[in-house]
């Protein structure tokens, strides 16, 4: 029954992104505000919409995601996602925002913790 409810989870993850997608052109203000909500809400749908969002073509829609977060202390959730943008992205604007939004954020925090000394393969 777990598929069940990871579908659920899926369609609801496409309905937020499909509503962030009209709110950027339509009304960006908007927009930011559902990201601050769906931030705020802590669903597990975040990160799936996330996801969604690192497609090509999709670069207004991330530009609008790292203005959102920007000034936010709880961006850390987001911060794996804007360094995989920021890898990618070719657009200027969009690379813009998501440095901005990567700025006050420790090097370390976003590093993925591995062992000191990984043991010798023979």
């Amino acid at each position: 029954m777990r598929v069940r409810g990871d579908m659920a989870n899926s369609d609801i993850s496409a309905g937020i992104f499909a509503e962030l997608r009209r709110l950027a052109v339509e009304s960006p203000r908007d927009a930011r505000l559902r990201v601050a909500r769906l931030l705020d809400s802590g669903a597990d749908s975040l990160d799936e919409v996330l996801r969604l969002a690192s497609a090509p073509g999709e670069g207004r829609l991330r530009q609008l995601i790292a203005n959102a977060v920007r000034n936010r202390k709880d961006k850390a959730r987001i911060v794996p996602h804007l360094m995989r943008w920021q890898k990618a992205e070719t657009d200027e604007f969009t690379k813009g925002a998501i440095a901005a939004a990567l700025v006050d954020v420790e090097p370390a925090a976003s590093q993925p913790s591995r062992p000191a000394d990984l043991p010798q393969v023979v």
